[in-house]
């Protein structure tokens, strides 16, 4: 095997967060992350890849958590540049011994298939699934699928338009109770010359929700633990995005999302524990502002982030602002 079918990298990114945990108690932290990347090419079509992480929080050590990826990716080209791709693996979280109840496994499997109507019309058709154990919670551990057909067509004037309408299952593997999710999005895409690029996307998704579920929900409304996923809400969100090349090839990025979410099943509760009277599900609007410069080279590359989020919602406990700066840096090696 060639040297240049092994690739390396090292990444490193530096947090400060003044409110980790997403509620009105507003915990503050410094993070440390830092990722080492393997990659190895048996051939043009096949990789093997190891992705390793370790995150360290300095207030809050009770939260340091490693993260392992282990998988393979191939990709077939077919004429006329369609492509069939395939990529499986799994995953890990291990946290330490406070929170090793949040410890899990994940094989996944994703499939896609991209084809070219005609050279302005591209079609997709995907489908992923995970299995998710817990190792110490297996009540929660569950599979997911999903399967989704997405359509691209390339527009006069470097516009692009997507639309794409999926379908999401959620089976908790003890008793079988299940959620279903259907949902619908669409974006634009538009070109200023070659360095600047407009984009907004709005998306809408709807849960049904199996009778023996709720009782489970009610555990899974933490933002940032593996129990909270794209399953928690339902409702719509939407976004704005500038992306421009500056000067001295530096990337800046800016965006704007709403999120319109209801939590099903979920009541607001008051700042004591009791449900709000009269009783109603808990209800959530989130705004964030996200903006970045980014520098490449082709071995290293450095990134500066600062997002802004506000959330409001009938349940007080979730009624919180906070602001996130964070610089990453990265060295590649092929």
């Amino acid at each position: 095997m060639r040297a240049q079918d092994v690739s390396l990298g090292f990444s490193y990114s530096a947090t400060a967060s003044s409110n980790i945990f997403n509620n009105y108690e507003k915990v503050g932290d410094f993070i440390n992350r830092g990722w080492l990347d393997l990659s190895v090419y048996p051939s043009r079509e096949l990789e093997f890849y190891l992705s390793t992480g370790y995150s360290l929080f300095q207030k809050n050590p009770y939260l340091n958590f490693l993260t392992v990826e282990l998988g393979a990716d191939w990709v077939r080209y077919l004429k006329g540049r369609s492509m069939i791709h395939f990529n499986a693996g799994v995953d890990l979280q291990r946290f330490k011994t406070e929170y090793d109840y949040y410890n899990y496994y994940q094989p996944f499997f994703q499939g896609d298939f991209k084809y070219y109507i005609n050279p302005s019309l591209l079609f997709r058709a995907s489908y992923v699934f995970e299995y998710t154990r817990f190792v110490y919670f297996p009540d929660y551990s569950n599979h997911k699928h999903r399967l989704f057909v997405q359509i691209n067509k390339f527009l006069p004037l470097k516009m692009t338009l997507r639309g794409e309408a999926g379908a999401r299952f959620k089976v908790y593997t003890g008793d079988g109770s299940r959620i279903k999710q259907i949902y619908g999005r669409l974006r634009l895409s538009k070109g200023l010359g070659y360095k600047i690029g407009l984009t907004g996307e709005v998306t809408l998704k709807k849960n049904y929700v199996s009778e023996s579920v709720p009782g489970r929900i009610e555990e899974n409304f933490f933002f940032n633990t593996p129990f909270y996923d794209e399953f928690s809400w339902d409702g719509a969100w939407g976004f704005l995005q500038m992306k421009a090349i500056l000067p001295h090839e530096i990337e800046f990025a800016t965006r704007v999302s709403y999120y319109r979410r209801d939590f099903p099943h979920i009541l607001a509760l008051d700042l004591e524990g009791n449900p709000l009277q009269p009783t109603q599900d808990r209800e959530d609007n989130l705004k964030q502002f996200r903006v970045s410069l980014k520098r490449r080279w082709p071995s290293v590359e450095i990134s500066l982030i600062y997002m802004y989020r506000s959330n409001a919602s009938n349940d007080p406990y979730f009624t919180f602002s906070d602001g996130i700066v964070m610089l990453s840096t990265g060295l590649f090696f092929r």
